[in-house]
C-alpha cells in the first residue's frame, strides 16, 4: 500500500504540474493584484502631483516642480535674458569713411587730411592712369605708414585705407570676377 501511496503522490504532482489547481493559483494571486492594485493607488497618490519622466532602461522618474516654484517677479518672462553690457568709451562711438575718386593728384591732400581725422577712406583709382594712380597711392600709402594704419585692397583698383587702433579683418576671399 506504501508503494500505491507513492505512486499516487508522485502522479498527483505531476499532474499538479502540467495543470495547477486553480483555487491554489486564484488564492495565491488574488493577494498579489490586490497589493499591486493598492501599490499602484499609493504611487498615484504620491505622484499626483508631479510630473513622470520616462528613463530608457530604468525606472520612471518624478519631479515635483511646486518645490521650485517662486513667485516671480513683475514682468518675469519664462525665456533667459541675455546679459546687457555699456561700454564707456573716450573715443568717438562711430568710425566715419570717406570716399574718395580723385581725377588727378591735387585731391591727394583731402585724402591725407581725413586720415589724419582718424577717418578711414575708401579710394576708388577707376578714372586714372595707371602712373597717376601709382603717384598717388604711393603718397596716401605713405601718409598712412607714418599714422601706423592699415591698406587693404579691395579689388585691383579700389584701397581701403584705416587709421590707427581700426581692425580690418577678411572675410573667406571670393574672385573678382569683371
Amino acid at each position: 500500500m506504501v508503494g500505491v501511496e507513492k505512486l499516487k503522490a508522485k502522479l498527483q504532482d505531476v499532474f499538479d504540474m502540467i495543470l495547477p489547481p486553480m483555487e491554489e493559483e486564484y488564492m495565491a494571486e488574488e493577494p498579489k493584484i490586490r497589493e499591486k492594485k493598492e501599490t499602484d493607488r499609493a504611487v498615484s497618490e504620491t505622484y499626483a502631483h508631479q510630473e513622470q519622466y520616462k528613463v530608457a532602461g530604468g525606472d520612471p522618474v518624478y519631479v515635483d516642480h511646486r518645490e521650485y516654484a517662486q513667485e516671480r517677479p513683475a514682468g518675469y518672462s519664462e525665456r533667459p535674458q541675455r546679459p546687457q553690457f555699456t561700454v564707456h568709451t573716450t573715443r568717438p562711438a562711430e568710425l566715419s569713411v570717406q570716399v574718395f575718386v580723385p581725377a588727378s593728384f591735387d585731391h591727394v591732400t583731402d585724402i591725407a587730411d581725413d586720415l589724419r581725422i582718424q577717418k578711414a577712406c575708401i579710394v576708388n583709382y577707376e578714372k586714372l592712369e595707371e602712373t597717376e594712380q601709382r603717384h598717388i597711392s604711393d603718397f596716401v600709402n605713405g601718409v598712412c605708414y607714418a599714422m601706423d594704419g592699415t591698406v587693404t585692397r579691395i579689388t585691383e583698383r579700389i584701397y581701403l585705407y584705416v587709421p590707427e587702433g581700426v581692425d580690418v579683418s577678411e572675410s573667406i576671399p571670393y574672385p573678382i570676377v569683371d
